[in-house]
């Protein structure tokens, strides 16, 4: 439970709307932080993108596979259309690009 401070220097509990709206601020600040990592890791690999459609998130992501092995070329991976938040779109994202490293690397 999350109290607030009174003048006296006492804990009360808050109301529980106001508790209700502090576990939900904290859950989209977990997201938005799960968000902004996974995009930052995609960089390492390619352009990542995020886009918003009529009916929800797309992910996709332009890679160039010159570091993986020297054949120069360039592919792109995209998650499926629709997501409901952009976090889920980019996770799928990173699935299947982890996938595609691991397959390109024979491991």
């Amino acid at each position: 439970m999350i109290r607030s401070k009174r003048s006296a220097g006492a804990l009360s509990p808050l109301p529980e709307s106001q508790n209700r709206l502090s576990r939900q601020t904290a859950v989209e600040l977990t997201e938005a932080n799960d968000l902004e990592q996974m995009l930052l890791e995609l960089t390492q690999v390619g352009q990542p993108k995020l886009s918003l459609l009529d009916k929800g998130w797309h992910a996709w992501i332009k890679m160039n596979i010159n570091a993986i092995n020297a054949t120069g070329a360039t592919f792109e991976i995209r998650s499926e259309f629709d997501h409901t938040t952009p976090a889920a779109a980019v996770a799928e994202l990173r699935e299947r690009v982890q996938a595609s490293l691991k397959t390109l690397k024979g491991d």
